[in-house]
């Protein structure tokens, strides 16, 4: 940053050109063109800060010109220049209250909006995905959910990118330990996989070749990936949440673990699509050691069952082996 310049009395100056250009009836575009030169002079210079209130100046312009798509886009790359900000901070490791995470926030709610209102709608879905990676990115899980919600509910005739957020949506409320949200999730994205007519139509019909993602194996894998992803998840929370016996017992629910029962003579796939069949049986031994509460087998298998899950998945089964070795009301 070029220190000989005062900064605030050059917001000030273009501020004060806006505010007598309303008067003379003039456009305040030229204010705003000026505010958008020292912008992209500051950004160059690393200093996101000034180049993201800089383009604030720019945004007032454009709302005084009543030109809201504009409007909308200068305050999304505002809030990238916040987001440059906060991470600046975090990197050096400095005191920081979040101000510009906030400020990042406050600029990508506005812009989405009024996205909104101009019923651009992908558009709007899009910032509101940027919001939600912004915040997982600096562990504001429980902040994330209603911008996950919302970008889910926008975008809910794109099936692929409603399992992507709601994966994301599984993952937050397992941060926030949320286990009945997280299962109710899970539960939400099999029922949107699981259509046998769509599981028919993956296998016989024809690639088509206008889409990257096309109705054959590329689907299909992208189908069955989060399935297993959702239904690992989902053992362990009916695992760790205990539900009521009226909803364990419908084997047919997804509150139910008779599926892994060895005396089952239901095949394994008649609910789901297929498991991996060694992720399967290791699943039906940790399960049945489990509720027979064998620390030693439950660890055992646990180490060999690792292998086959994820991070989160992992850090729920840790979970899972802590509450059997230390239950609630133990004391230690």
């Amino acid at each position: 940053m070029d220190e000989t310049l005062d900064y605030a009395t050059i917001y000030k100056t273009l501020s004060a050109g806006v505010k007598k250009g309303f008067f003379k009836k003039t456009s305040p575009n030229d204010s705003g063109g000026d505010f958008a030169c020292v912008s992209k002079n500051l950004g160059g210079q690393e200093c996101p800060e000034l180049a993201g209130l800089f383009l604030l100046g720019k945004a007032k312009c454009e709302a005084g010109s009543r030109n809201p798509l504009s409007e909308a886009s200068t305050l999304f790359t505002a809030a990238e220049y916040f987001v440059q900000a906060e991470d600046k901070l975090c990197c050096v490791n400095a005191v920081n209250y979040g101000e510009y995470l906030d400020c990042a926030t406050m600029c990508l709610l506005r812009s989405a909006k009024m996205y909104e209102v101009g019923e651009l709608f992908t558009l709007a879905g899009n910032v509101y995905i940027y919001i939600v990676d912004i915040l997982m990115r600096h562990n504001k899980f429980g902040e994330t959910i209603p911008y996950l919600r919302r970008a889910i509910q926008i975008l809910s005739k794109d099936i692929l990118c409603s399992l992507q957020l709601l994966h994301k949506l599984v993952c937050c409320q397992l941060r926030i330990h949320d286990w009945p949200g997280a299962l109710n999730t899970c539960l939400q994205i099999q029922a949107m996989i699981y259509d046998p007519g769509r599981r028919l139509s993956l296998v016989t019909d024809p690639p088509n070749p206008d889409f990257h993602i096309d109705n054959g194996k590329n689907s299909m894998v992208f189908y069955s990936n989060y399935w297993v992803k959702a239904e690992v998840i989902r053992v362990f929370l009916v695992l760790l949440t205990a539900p009521s016996q009226k909803l364990s017992d419908k084997p047919d629910g997804g509150y139910s673990l008779d599926r892994y029962s060895f005396s089952t003579d239901i095949p394994a796939d008649e609910y789901c699509w297929p498991l991996n069949p060694d992720l399967f049986m290791h699943l039906q031994s940790f399960i049945l050691a489990f509720r027979a509460k064998h620390v030693v087998e439950v660890e055992a298998i646990s180490s060999v069952l690792q292998s086959f899950l994820d991070v989160d998945q992992r850090e729920l089964m840790v979970v899972l082996i802590n509450d059997l070795t230390n239950p609630p009301g133990s004391g230690l």
